[in-house]
Formats: structure tokens, C-alpha cells, sequence
């Protein structure tokens, strides 16, 4: 009897030492688990992180593109209205030119509309003629 108790016994201890390695696998491989969710967790986190930081460096350089944009207009429209008052300032229309006679008359007058603003563009691409906005 005592060696069918002792042989119980060993089956007993055997189980338990079974069960504890298994739950000590099972916690293993829980934990490994947990690990590789909490790191796939955190990859997340950051690719969200790198994403939001592209999408404010894209929106700041769209800003930075439209406040280029938005002075390179300003300074055209303030290189135009120079160019304008020059032109207005340079040109004077022919006696008479301000109201045509004839078809003929017409020609004559546009014609040398013409000639003179060719001339001013020429000058004024060479810096002779100038205007500023103040006078």
C-alpha cells in the first residue's frame, strides 16, 4: 500500500509540476502577446505622431507658398500701376487725337498711340523712364 501511494503521490506531483510549467507557459506567451501589442501600440502612436507632423509641415508650407504667391501679386500690381502712371505721365495724345475726323484720322492717331508706347516700353524696360506711386 505504501508504494501504490507513493506511486499516487509521484502522479500527483507530476500533474502539479505539468500544470505549473503549462501556466507558466501560458503566462509566457500571454506576456510575449501583450509585448508585441504594446509595441505594435507604439508604432502606431508614432506613425499617427509623423503623420500629423507631415500634415502641419505640408499646411505651412502651402501657407508659406500662398504669402510668396500673395506678394509676388502685390509687388506685379505695384510694378504695373508704376508702369501705368509712367505711361500716362510719358504719353500725351496729338492735338486733336481726342476726337477723330475721319477713319484716316483714326489710324493716324492709333498709329502713333502705337509707336509711342513701343517707344516707352523700350525705355522704360531700360530704366530711363521711371514713376513712383507717391507723386
Amino acid at each position: 500500500m505504501g508504494l501504490i501511494l507513493k506511486i499516487a503521490a509521484g502522479i500527483l506531483l507530476a500533474g502539479f509540476i505539468s500544470l505549473g510549467l503549462r501556466l507558466a507557459y501560458v503566462n509566457y506567451t500571454a506576456h510575449m502577446a501583450q509585448q508585441a501589442i504594446q509595441e505594435q501600440i507604439e508604432r502606431q502612436k508614432e506613425r499617427r505622431a509623423m503623420l500629423e507632423r507631415q500634415r502641419k509641415e505640408q499646411a505651412q508650407l502651402k501657407k508659406q507658398r500662398e504669402l510668396i504667391a500673395a506678394q509676388r501679386a502685390k509687388e506685379k500690381a505695384t510694378e504695373n500701376a508704376l508702369r501705368l502712371k509712367a505711361w500716362f505721365h510719358y504719353y500725351k495724345a496729338p492735338e486733336g487725337c481726342h476726337s477723330f475726323k475721319s477713319d484716316q484720322h483714326m489710324v493716324e492717331c492709333v498709329s502713333h498711340k502705337k509707336r509711342a508706347r513701343q517707344e516707352f516700353d523700350r525705355l522704360y524696360s531700360q530704366g530711363q523712364i521711371t514713376a513712383d506711386l507717391n507723386s
